[in-house]
Parts: structure tokens; sequence; C-alpha cells
């Protein structure tokens, strides 16, 4: 462990002097160590120092050591907690495994154990850090900022993405293929509250109707052949987050129905089941087909239409938005450039007058 975490920190938090003390002189060498004697204590000092992990005695002075988890948990999410008990019982361990912390230590404990608990705790942090990190990158990337267009159309697309990122309305966006659905979509969702969730993606189109019921919803053990174990869907993985159907006017009537019912009620069942979930997803649906008048000829469950088009984005091709052809084409030049380790490049203006037209 030596080497790997010393810039890294541990608070311990008991009331007992003698505790914090044994554990300082175990870690003291190789981690940053604060102490609290306190629940009220180790909250001023979690919002002061952010540890990335935190050894908590249960029975605490006080609040008590799984009241004090669960604030610990609302201020601090990323920080791994192992709590620290006299009290072997399946019940204060179950407890503490419910209410979010990492591990679970009995008193006295073996030195040996204990830094091998703090070690796969501190690298648990480290690995939220760093997904915590992915995601906001990921979320700069698709940034409305980095959507490339000015032309009015285009203008009016940003301002609306704007407006419905901070809602929870379904959203339809339409279009042609290539005008950039699933770019806006993504555009909505790390921009929304929801950012940090996942966005899951689902292309209609590329599964057959047999199928897209059990990738939606997923299935139990025994559904059918060959569903040797239980199976998690589209619509599970997208809890919290945001489920992408695209050309979601390829899904077939009888899953159409199934989906109509899962937003309405958020729950669904998986195939085989019995049980409903409940699920807290936003929808964004695509389709390059015009779903109203689908709807109207029967080939699409018009309630479901009307479900998805509380929102509505239109993506103008790029043949209405000339303006953007210039931008477009220093954008994809510039990143063809970069993968290539080659010097800027720029166009003539000849080419450019060339594509404009």
């Amino acid at each position: 462990m030596k080497g790997k975490m010393n810039s890294a920190s541990l608070l311990i938090v008991d009331d007992e002097a003698g505790v914090r003390e044994s554990i300082r002189l175990i870690f003291g060498k190789q981690l940053r160590v604060v102490e609290a004697s306190s629940s009220d204590e180790a909250i001023r000092k979690i919002r002061q120092e952010s540890p990335d992990v935190i050894l908590l005695d249960i029975l605490m002075p006080g609040t008590d050591g799984l009241e004090t988890l669960k604030q610990i948990k609302a201020i601090h999410p990323e920080g791994q907690v192992i709590m620290l008990t006299a009290l072997n019982t399946a019940r204060t361990a179950f407890s503490a495994k419910e209410t979010g912390a990492f591990d679970y230590l009995t008193k006295p404990f073996d030195v040996d154990e204990l830094r091998l608990r703090v070690e796969r705790a501190m690298e648990k942090t480290r690995l939220f850090r760093e997904l915590e990190q992915l995601r906001e990158e990921v979320g700069r990337k698709f940034g409305i900022e980095n959507i490339v267009g000015k032309s009015k159309a285009m203008l009016e697309i940003f301002k609306a993405v704007s407006i419905v990122a901070g809602k929870k309305s379904t959203v339809l966006i339409t279009g042609e293929s290539g005008t950039g659905k699933e770019l806006i979509a993504r555009a909505i969702h790390y921009n929304s509250e929801r950012r940090s969730k996942p966005f899951v993606v689902v292309n209609c189109a590329a599964l057959p109707d047999t199928l897209i019921e059990s990738e939606l919803f997923g299935y139990e053990k025994g559904a059918f052949t060959n569903a040797y174990q239980r199976k998690i869907g589209h619509f599970e993985m997208a809890d919290g987050g945001t489920l992408f159907l695209d050309e979601i006017g390829e899904m077939g009537l009888g899953t159409q129905s199934k989906l109509l019912r899962a937003i309405e009620t958020e729950t669904f069942t998986r195939l085989g089941g019995t049980e409903e979930s409940t699920v807290d997803v936003r929808i964004i649906a695509a389709s390059n087909r015009a779903l109203e008048k689908l709807a109207k000829e029967g080939g699409f469950r018009a309630d479901l239409f009307y479900r998805l088009n509380v929102v509505s984005l239109n993506l103008p091709p790029l043949r209405t938005r000339r303006d953007d052809v210039p931008l477009l084409a220093d954008h994809f030049l510039r990143i063809k450039a970069r993968e290539n380790s080659m010097p800027s490049l720029s166009l003539c203006a000849e080419i450019v007058d060339c594509f404009m037209s």
C-alpha cells in the first residue's frame, strides 16, 4: 500500500481516542489522516476535507453511525465508508450495506485486514472520481457549444435544446438520416440534471421485433429457451438517466403498446416475470419517418405518438442551411488533421463554393 496512496486522505470517526490513535499509527505514513470524535465533527471535516475513505464507528454518542452514514452519502457520495463496530450482528451489517457503506469491519480488527479493506475502498473512490471526470468530458463534448452550426434554423434548435434540457418532458426528434438526431439527444441529456446518469441508446431499426421487447425490458431466467440467467433491459440500465429510442417508427405495434404503458406508469415487467419494477427514465425518441402521418395510417399507435410528441424538434437537412457548410467542412478538416498529426489545413474559396453549390 505504501507509495500508492500517499496523496489520499482517511477520516477516522470514533469517540474513543485510543481507537483513533491506533488507526493513525497504522496509516499515518501512507495517508493524510484526519480525526473526528463525533458525528457533527465528522460532517464538518467531510465538508472541509472531502476524504477518500471514512472509517466510521457505528456506536456513536448523539447521532449514531448509521444515521451519520446517511448524511455522509448525501453530501459526499464519492467517499467510501467502512463501518467499525464491536457488534458482530448480521442485522447491523445489512443495515450499513443498505445505507451505502462500502464495507463492514468488527472490532478488534486485524491490521492486515483493515489495510486491505481501506486499500480497496481507496481504489473504488479513485474509480468513482475518474468516472465523474469522464462524464464531465463527455458532457463537454456533447455540449450545445460543440455542435457546429450558425444558421437561423440551427440557432432555433440550440435555443430549444437549452429550454427542454432542464425538463423531464419526452422529446420527439425528427429529421432525415444524417441530420444529427442522436447528437441533439445527447446534448439534451448532457445539459440536463441527468448528465451524471446513463444515456442509453436503442436502435429500434437494428433489432427484430421478436427481440426488441426483451432488449427494452429484460427477462427472467427461464423466460424462454436459452434464457439461462436474468438479463437487465435498457429501461433498467437507463434508470435515473435518459433512454434514447432511435428510429422508433420501426418498432412493432405490440411493443409500442408495452412501451406506452411503461412511459405512462414508469413501471415495467421483465419477460417471464410477475413483479413490476419502477424506473425514473426520460424518453427521447427519434425518427426519419413522418410519425404523425404514419399514426393516421395505422402504422404507429396514435396514443404513443402523442405521448412522445410532448416536445418536438425537427432537424433541417444541410441543403436548407447552406451557411453551415463551410463551418462543417472546416470542423471535419481540423479533426482529420489532428488525427493524422498534420498541421492545420484550410479549404480554398473555390472548393467551398463548390460545396455550397
